[in-house]
């Protein structure tokens, strides 16, 4: 009887419920009506008004002075439309700017820590077959995936794409050649595998993994320089008449003269790279003879 009562008394609930929302709905209906009834009726006053003043009264001023507010809050629109838009695409080829800027730092980041663990990679193999041990020193190259939102060429935006899977893979393989050098290095020192095993592991194993490793680095190496001379075409100052038409009609991607403009600014990556490559090995000289 209780369990009776109760599921009564629920549905009387939801019924109350369900009824409340319709008259809502039907009083919001009501007041949706009556406000377009009003505005209906204040313009038809309006433009009897309007009739008689122009068709009875014959007075023009009305219309000089409707057309006079009409057209200067119509203008008003449309510049008002004009500026929101060209704000936009400001800021948008701001973001972009902003965006090559920054990227080219990092780029020059990648380069000059790759090139490190080039290096360091050449050290690596010579020790591992003196029989030397080594401590792996090397460095990741971190990967910055907001750059790729600020971007709107969509070229660049698929070289820079592919440039960072090219980082993630051989970032996988310095953690994965480290982390197999260190365990064979700590079982051989803790007694776990005897010398001969160990040189093994080394010559089969970790020597040609660095050497792959290495061409890997290398191959990075001219995406990096590759990726600089786009980012740089990109960033080159245009006249006032480019640069205006650059912000009206951004391009997404790249121009038919680009590979002209590419061959030009290579070359000038190019020297500044020998010229960075011939002060390192002075300095690295340097080193050597201070410590002999």
């Amino acid at each position: 009887m209780v369990v009776a009562c109760c599921l009564i008394m629920r549905e009387l609930r939801t019924r109350m419920v369900i009824k409340i929302k319709n008259m809502k709905n039907f009083f919001k209906k009501i007041l949706f009506v009556s406000l377009v009834l009003i505005l209906f009726y204040l313009l038809f006053l309006l433009l009897g008004f309007l009739f008689e003043q122009i068709y009875i009264n014959k007075d023009s001023a009305y219309i000089e002075n409707g057309l006079g507010a009409f057209f200067g809050a119509f203008f008003a629109f449309i510049f008002l439309i004009l500026g929101n838009l060209f704000s936009k695409i400001y800021n948008r080829n701001k973001k972009h700017s902003d965006a090559l800027v920054k990227l080219e730092y990092l780029l020059n980041e990648y380069s000059s820590i790759n090139s490190d663990n080039i290096f360091l990679i050449r050290g690596f193999i010579e020790l591992l077959e003196k029989g030397d041990f080594y401590v792996c020193i090397f460095k990741k190259l971190e990967i910055d995936r907001s750059i790729l939102l600020d971007l709107y060429n969509i070229d660049f935006i698929n070289d820079i794409f592919s440039l960072n899977i090219e980082i993630y893979k051989d970032n996988e393989s310095l953690n994965t050649i480290t982390k197999l050098y260190t365990e064979l290095k700590s079982a051989y020192l803790e007694g776990k595998i005897n010398k001969e095993t160990y040189d093994n592991h080394i010559k089969t194993l970790v020597i040609p993994s660095l050497k792959y490793l290495k061409e890997c680095l290398v191959a990075l190496d001219l995406t990096i320089k590759d990726t600089i001379v786009k980012t740089r075409i990109l960033l080159e100052p245009k006249s006032i008449i480019g640069w205006f038409t650059k912000i009206i009609l951004r391009k997404s991607y790249y121009p038919k003269k680009f590979e002209i403009l590419y061959k030009k600014e290579l070359e000038k990556v190019e020297k500044e790279y020998e010229e960075v490559k011939k002060k390192s090995e002075e300095k690295i000289e340097k080193i050597k003879k201070m410590i002999k």
